[in-house]
C-alpha cells in the first residue's frame, strides 16, 4: 500500500491559505523578522497543510493536534509518514531567502540546524557586504562550526513579495544543496526587477500610477524566465499567476478607485481655493476703487468749496492774484539768472580750450624740439603750464 507523506508545522491551518495578519508568532522562523509573516506565506510549498484537512472527522483532528503539540517550536517542522517514525527539519528566512535543512530522526539534530541557521542569519545581518556575498560567506563559515556541510545539508527557497499585484508572494523557487550561486543569481535578478520594498503599507497612489502595471509586467517576465532556466513548467506558473492576479484584481480596483476619488477631491479643493482667491482679489479691487472714488469726491468738493469762497470775497481774490503776479516775476528773474550763469560757464570753457590749443601749437613749433619731447608729449613743456589760467 502506497504511503502518503504529511508535513506538520507550528500552528493549525494552512499558512498558504491564511491571511498574513493572522499568522501568530509561533509561525515565524525567528522573532526578529518583521517581514516573516508574509515571507512564510510565500515559502509554503504547494500542498502543505498544517491543520485539519477538509473531510477529517473529530478523531483525526484530535490525533493531528496531538502530533502538533510536539511541533510548537519556532523554526522546526515535523514530517510524519503514516505508521512510521516522524522526522524533523529546521528552517529560517532572511531577506526573502529561506534556509531549509534536511530531515532528521532526532529532534535535537533539527534544533542544532535551527541554531546554525539563526547564527547564519545574524552573521548576514551584521555584515556590510552585498547580501549574496554575505550569505555565501556565512554558510561556509558558520555551518561547519555546528557540524553541517554547506553543500549538502541546506536547501534554499526564494520567494519575492508581490502583494500589490497578486496578494501574496511569488511561488517559491527551490534550489537544492550545492546550488547557492545559482540561487543568489536568481535572487539578485528578481530583487533588482522588484525594486525597493519599504516598511509599512503601500499608498493608494502606487495603484493609480502606470508604474505599478509596468513593474508587475517586468517582475512577472523575470520570474518566468528564472523558472524556465530552472526547468520548471512555465505554463503552469503562468496559470497560477493569472489566478492570483484575478483574485487580487477587486482589491486593486478598490484601491485605485480610492486614489482616483482622493485625487478628484483634491482637484475640487484646488478649484474652490482658486475661486475663493479670485473672489477675494475682486473684493480687494472693489474696495480700492471705492476708496479712490471717495478721495476724489472729497477733493472735488473741497475744490468747489474753496472756489466758492474765493468768488464770494473780492479782497482775498485780489490778494491771490497779486501773489501769482509776484511769483511769475520771481520765476522769470530766476530763469534769467540761471541763463546768465550758464552762458558765463560756456564762455570760460571756450577760453580754456583756446589757450590750451595755443600752448600746444607753440610747443610743437619750438626750434629745440626733439624726438624725446615728441615721445613724452606736450606735458614735458616747461612753459606750457604757465600759459594755463
Amino acid at each position: 500500500e502506497e504511503e502518503e507523506e504529511e508535513e506538520v508545522e507550528t500552528a493549525g491551518g494552512s499558512l498558504c491559505d491564511r491571511d498574513p495578519a493572522a499568522v501568530s508568532l509561533l509561525d515565524l522562523p525567528s522573532s526578529d523578522d518583521a517581514e516573516d509573516p508574509e515571507e512564510l506565506l510565500a515559502l509554503c510549498d504547494g500542498g502543505v497543510e498544517l491543520g485539519p484537512a477538509p473531510g477529517q472527522d473529530g478523531a483525526q483532528s484530535a490525533e493531528r493536534a496531538g502530533r502538533q503539540a510536539s511541533a510548537l517550536l519556532r523554526g522546526v517542522a515535523v514530517h510524519t509518514l503514516k505508521k512510521r517514525q516522524p522526522r524533523y527539519s529546521a528552517y529560517v528566512a532572511v531577506n526573502f531567502v529561506r534556509l531549509r535543512s534536511l530531515t532528521f530522526l532526532e529532534l535535537a539534530r533539527a534544533l542544532d540546524a535551527y541554531v546554525a541557521f539563526t547564527a547564519v542569519k545574524e552573521r548576514v545581518r551584521s555584515s556590510r557586504d552585498a547580501f549574496e556575498d554575505a550569505l555565501k560567506a556565512a554558510l561556509l563559515q558558520v555551518l561547519p562550526e555546528h557540524g553541517f556541510n554547506p553543500s549538502k545539508d541546506v536547501d534554499l527557497l526564494i520567494s519575492i513579495p508581490a502583494y500589490q499585484w497578486i496578494g501574496t508572494t511569488l511561488p517559491a523557487l527551490f534550489f537544492g544543496s550545492g546550488r547557492v550561486d545559482e540561487a543568489m543569481q536568481a535572487w539578485r535578478k528578481l530583487v533588482d526587477v522588484r525594486g525597493h520594498i519599504s516598511a509599512g503599507g503601500t499608498p493608494f497612489s502606487f495603484y493609480g500610477s502606470t508604474e505599478s502595471s509596468a513593474r508587475w509586467a517586468r517582475l512577472r517576465a523575470a520570474f518566468l524566465e528564472v523558472a524556465s532556466a530552472m526547468g520548471r513548467d512555465t505554463s503552469g506558473l503562468e496559470a497560477q499567476l493569472d489566478v492570483m492576479e484575478r483574485r487580487r484584481l477587486p482589491t486593486v480596483e478598490r484601491y485605485r478607485e480610492r486614489w482616483n476619488a482622493s485625487m478628484m477631491a483634491a482637484e475640487e479643493r484646488r478649484q474652490r481655493a482658486a475661486e475663493a482667491a479670485a473672489a477675494a482679489a475682486r473684493r480687494r479691487e472693489w474696495r480700492w476703487m471705492a476708496r479712490e472714488e471717495r478721495i476724489s469726491c472729497r477733493s472735488f468738493r473741497g475744490y468747489c468749496a474753496l472756489r466758492g469762497r474765493l468768488a464770494s470775497n473780492p479782497r482775498v481774490l485780489k490778494r491771490v492774484r497779486r501773489l501769482v503776479r509776484y511769483w511769475n516775476v520771481r520765476q522769470r528773474a530766476t530763469e534769467r539768472r540761471h541763463e546768465r550763469a550758464e552762458h558765463q560757464r560756456l564762455q570760460a570753457e571756450a577760453a580754456r580750450a583756446r589757450r590750451a590749443r595755443e600752448a600746444q601749437w607753440r610747443w610743437m613749433n619750438r626750434r629745440e624740439l626733439t624726438m624725446a619731447d615728441l615721445l613724452r608729449g606736450p606735458g614735458s613743456c616747461q612753459g606750457c603750464e604757465a600759459t594755463e589760467p
